[in-house]
């Protein structure tokens, strides 16, 4: 194997005269990879190095002595070894002795290193990107697997000159930083990928944020692959996913930012703040009005200052997480907890419903279709208040004794049960507390599935999330909402507990939603409820009070909305025990699968009690042949 042809043959070996590393720096970089532990040093000349741990790879850039790149070093620090070299002619020697004491060291780890080198280059032919290779390095075909998996990028930012490759020597380079010689003596094959800089201004040089950090992403997935495909073909290592060549360490800005926006996050209970605390005397005047009067809602008072929490929101250093994975879901974070501010500090104005619709999204017709479809496949039953249910001290001790059975699985399984007279009637999770509304009254046929759903699903993640050294994941990514109560309804079906009168309840949720988005008044809404649709009245009263709380919040047709979702994923194959890492959206499940790949999250914790009796099982293997919602009590 040899370097690419702009490598000069005749560059000078690195001598240790004329270095300005110190050979103490160099020697300590080797000592800490022949121990597989990572590096992360500044070098001379505002040069770094990255190495996460021992890989078969390094991402070089070398600052152009010309002039300013602006941005572009950044596209090699979305990898997990990467060396950013200066610009300066005396700093030089000092670099390439470094790459080739790194170089001789992994390649006798792994048999053979692949160097990839990123520029920025204007050129008018070859592609807006652009892949330097030499002909001889006896790697037949993988020149054009590089360009194959860099035209997905092109594709993606639709640079219309694509990518194309070149083969064989060019003009020495008085940069060089290798011979090709010396590469073929330590098993190093260096290729360079240029790249058109379209993340800037061509004139002014300003960056483009935002087009920066997806290529950042973009390319790296590309050029994953191809390391992926170097690995498993010509060293002696083959991992079983592209992934796992990305980060494993978690570093101090990533754990930073998790903590700044959880704190920020658990500084406010978002449902208690747009839950009405006089829920009980609101069901008395609107009954006692013959349902005609709309009740007045009470709320909380805040008991924090919406300025000093949006300043903490936006101090979290997401901007310094170089992993494009992570950075991007921070990112998610910090505008999902600025919405759920501003959502409570509009509670009872015209700007809740439309702030509401922002985070949990409007009602896709696709999904009142199924609600409707539901309404008809059961009608109702016109059931009255259970008489044979337990009350809230009753449901308050199972609940207790769930959560006993979790903390003998795991000592550390924390969780808090609570009954409450500020909180309407049935069950609230709120970070691994239940509470429990004072005059709750749950049917005995009901009590297994609300343990599952409350306990085994919203207070497990919660503690699984946290156990993986990211407390945002017990919290709850970005939209976590409709996938998790996605899962926590698929737990009633497992344990039998799901019913039709329940199904009718979630398609009712989706039909008031909707209603109240197309202009239907808290009357209007009710009296659909209790009559066209046939709901007892304090159940119509429950159900429009949670759609019309604070003003507005379009929350209650995740419900049905995940129970989609989640089928989706069971019938997918993948596997179930993903879904209780943390509490994460559907749109999440890609990078929970390569962060579980990459080692950054592990498998979780503990797993809930009804995926370990078979008659369960036998429910989720019927559900992974397929299964609609319309269909799902056909069984």
């Amino acid at each position: 194997m040899t370097s690419p042809g702009s490598e000069a043959e005749s560059a000078p070996p690195p001598s240790d005269s004329v270095s300005p590393l110190p050979k103490s720096l160099i020697a300590t970089v080797i000592k800490r990879l022949r121990g597989d532990r990572p590096v992360r040093r500044t070098l001379p000349g505002d040069g770094r190095l990255h190495i996460d741990r021992q890989l078969p790879y390094i991402c070089l850039y070398r600052r152009p002595e010309e002039g300013p790149d602006l941005g572009t070093e950044t596209l090699v620090t979305a990898t997990a070894s990467y060396l950013i070299g200066p610009g300066s002619v005396d700093q030089r020697p000092g670099l390439a002795q470094l790459v080739d004491a790194l170089c001789e060291q992994l390649s006798e780890i792994f048999g053979a290193l692949l160097v990839i080198e990123i520029r920025t280059t204007s050129f008018d032919r070859g592609g807006s990107i652009r892949v330097r290779m030499p002909d001889d390095v006896g790697l037949p075909g993988f020149g054009e697997h590089v360009r194959r998996s860099l035209q997905v990028t092109a594709r993606e930012f639709e640079l219309s000159d694509g990518v194309g490759l070149r083969l064989g020597k060019t003009d020495n380079d008085a940069a060089t930083i290798m011979t090709a010689a010396r590469a073929r003596e330590l098993r190093t094959t260096m290729i360079t990928v240029e790249i058109a800089p379209f993340y800037r201004d061509p004139e002014s040089g300003v960056v483009y944020p935002e087009v920066l950090r997806k290529l950042r992403k973009s390319l790296w997935h590309a050029l994953s692959r191809s390391v992926h495909r170097f690995s498993c073909s010509y060293t002696n290592r083959c991992p079983v996913n592209y992934h796992m060549m990305g980060r494993r360490a978690v570093v101090k800005a990533v754990r930073e930012a998790d903590r700044q926006l959880a704190d920020a996050s658990e500084s406010f209970d978002f449902l208690l703040q747009v839950t009405p605390t006089n829920s009980e005397s609101c069901w008395q005047a609107f009954s006692d009005s013959g349902f005609d009067r709309a009740p007045s809602f009470r709320y909380r008072p805040l008991p924090w200052d919406p300025v000093h929490i949006k300043r903490q929101i936006w101090a979290a250093p997401v901007d310094q997480i170089e992993d494009p994975t992570l950075g991007e879901i921070f990112r998610q974070q910090q505008d999902e907890l600025d919405r759920q501010v501003n959502l409570i500090v509009d509670r009872e104005t015209p700007r809740f419903v439309l702030g509401a619709s922002q985070i949990f999204g409007e009602v896709r017709p696709a999904l009142v279709e199924l609600a409707n479809d539901l309404l008809k496949r059961y009608p109702s039953t016109a059931a009255g208040p259970d008489k044979d249910g337990i009350n809230a001290q009753e449901f308050a001790a199972q609940a207790e004794a769930e959560i006993a059975y979790y903390r003998e699985q795991w000592d550390g399984f924390e969780a808090t049960v609570e009954i409450r007279s500020d909180v309407a009637r049935g069950l609230l999770v709120s970070r691994g507390r239940l509470f429990i509304g004072e005059g709750t009254v749950i049917s005995k046929s009901r009590v297994e599935a609300l343990l599952h759903h409350e306990i085994g699903t919203h207070i497990l993640t919660n503690a699984n999330g946290k156990l993986q050294g990211f407390r945002l994941l017990g919290v709850g990514l970005a939209g976590y909402d409709p996938f998790q109560e996605g899962i926590a309804v698929l737990s009633e079906y497992l344990c039998g507990g799901l019913t039709a009168a329940r199904l009718r309840l979630l398609a009712a949720r989706v039909i008031g939603v909707h209603a109240m988005l197309n202009g239907a008044s808290f009357v209007d809404l009710f009296g659909q409820l209790n009559g066209e649709l046939g709901f007892e009245p304090r159940t119509a009263f429950t159900t429009t009070v949670r759609i019309f709380r604070g003003g507005g919040l379009t929350k209650d047709a995740a419900y049905l909305q995940g129970l989609v979702e989640i089928l989706d994923y069971v019938a997918s194959g993948r596997p179930i025990e993903t879904l209780f890492v943390g509490k994460f959206a559907a749109a999440h499940l890609g990078v929970i699968t390569e962060l579980l790949q990459r080692e950054v999250l592990r498998p979780p914790r503990l797993l809930p009690r009804y995926l370990q009796v078979d008659k369960y099982k036998s429910r989720l293997a019927r559900l992974s042949a397929g299964v609609q919602v319309i269909d799902l009590l056909d069984e």
